[in-house]
């Protein structure tokens, strides 16, 4: 079934309420003065500076863009950080398949952005945040850029956007979608108006693989779905500065260090009385706490300090000093350099229902992963590393204290814990060669 015949079959079967909430959501999104909209966002800047730049708010409206280069543009969107990393090996699998393309990245956050620096191609990529889902705003967007294919990581697709890329005939593709994360969530939610915003995609990709035949009845007959891993197992190690690991060895002197990634202050407790709970058989046993945003810091500094553990901030001392116990590392884009340090990881926002973490960014590092729960946005992702053992489920603070001391005393009896997701590398490329010819971009132009 075409585009057009699905789009009206699923407008047929929404709901009067749905028909009417779709019809406000459009007529209050095309009369919101840009003036408001510009002193909402400054002001979300000046509370939330990671997710939001006040310097960059006019992006937010399509306003003073870069110029555009000539060639075949692409447009990649990821909500955050976690999902633009699943973003970048595709990217990079689109330079490198055609000479041509220029990649477009965008992201609802100011740290999302900041994922992209990774690549390095400044000539052939381009970042800015995301425009909002206002008609003006996508309008000024799509004539600007004039993308001959739209990306769209799971979970952040809008109904203007939707609407308006396929009024200029552009493709859109969803990648990083399952069933058990915000693709089905929605459908089991709002199946209508899933149904109705499906039928604007093209292309999607799905894992795990298996889950695929189920995903194809939730879009368009013609809607070419995929199933493969999830994009982020493609994706490069992150950076790690040997200059700073050394600094850090040189204080510490190959002390066990477990690192929890990206935590909640809310966790912060439990994983104070885990490492007391180790200390009592590793007496040198430290912690490099990382927060999710940096603007936890001075929290979760006064909760190590009521805990009596001598600590230092990244942030203020650089490196920890001898005799800390923790590290509080609130900076942003070091994440490889704190994996790297230690001798296994517990993944943060997983104790008590979180959105949890990227658990494959440990795992590239070939370093085990302990997580509180699984959290039911990433629970693919998780499931799949526990089948595999490769993540260690402890809910508590005994829990993980006992994880930790048997994954410390097990070191080295092993090979390479990622080995078996080895294999499946480059799959990326598979799929960018498969959304090209989406885009029609000639065979001949690509360096296949």
């Amino acid at each position: 079934m075409s585009f057009r015949l699905a789009e009206r079959s699923a407008w047929a079967h929404l709901q009067v309420r749905e028909r009417l909430l779709l019809r406000l959501y459009r007529g209050l999104t095309g009369i919101l003065p840009s003036r408001v909209i510009i002193a909402a966002l400054r002001t979300r800047a000046a509370r939330h500076p990671h997710r939001e730049d006040a310097a960059q708010v006019p992006e937010r409206l399509a306003i003073d863009l870069a110029p555009r280069p000539a060639g075949t543009l692409i447009w990649l969107h990821a909500i955050g950080p976690g999902d633009a990393t699943a973003l970048l090996p595709l990217i990079r699998a689109f330079l490198a398949h055609d000479p041509a393309v220029i990649c477009l990245i965008t992201t609802r956050t100011a740290s999302g952005k900041a994922v992209f620096a990774r690549l390095g191609e400044s000539a052939r990529v381009i970042t800015q945040l995301a425009p909002l889902d206002t008609r003006a705003a996508i309008k000024r967007c799509l004539a600007h850029w004039k993308p001959g294919l739209a990306v769209f990581g799971e979970g952040d697709m809008w109904p203007n956007t939707m609407e308006l890329l396929k009024a200029r005939d552009i493709p859109v593709a969803l990648v990083n979608a399952q069933m058990n994360g915000r693709l089905g969530k929605l459908c089991r939610k709002q199946p209508r108006f899933a149904h109705w915003m499906h039928a604007h995609v093209d292309f999607v990709h799905v894992f795990p693989e298996q889950d695929s035949p189920s995903a194809q009845s939730l879009f368009r007959q013609d809607c070419k779905v995929v199933g493969a891993p999830n994009l982020k197992l493609d994706a490069p190690s992150l950076t790690v500065s040997a200059a700073i690991i050394n600094s850090i060895n040189a204080q510490w002197g190959g002390a066990p260090v477990l690192t929890c990634a990206s935590v909640s202050n809310r966790e912060v407790p439990v994983l104070l009385e885990a490492a007391r709970l180790v200390r009592a058989q590793l007496p040198e046993f430290r912690l490099i706490l990382v927060p999710r945003w940096t603007d936890q810091a001075e929290e979760m500094a006064e909760l190590v300090r009521a805990s009596r553990a001598q600590f230092s901030r990244r942030s203020v001392d650089k490196v920890p000093k001898p005799g800390d116990r923790v590290f509080i590392t609130d900076t942003y884009g070091e994440m490889g350099n704190w994996i790297e340090c230690s001798f296994a990881v517990f993944m943060g926002n997983t104790l008590f229902g979180g959105h949890g973490h990227n658990p494959f960014e440990p795992i590239s590092q070939q370093r085990v992963i302990l997580a509180g729960g699984i959290p039911h946005l990433l629970q693919a992702d998780y499931q799949y590393l526990v089948d595999l053992g490769l993540c260690h489920v402890a809910g508590d603070a005994q829990a993980i204290a006992d994880t930790a001391l048997r994954l410390w005393q097990g070191r080295g009896q092993s090979d390479n814990p990622a080995a078996p997701l080895e294999s499946a590398r480059g799959f990326a490329a598979r799929i960018a060669t498969d959304l090209c010819d989406l885009a029609c971009i000639p065979a001949s132009k690509r360096a296949l």
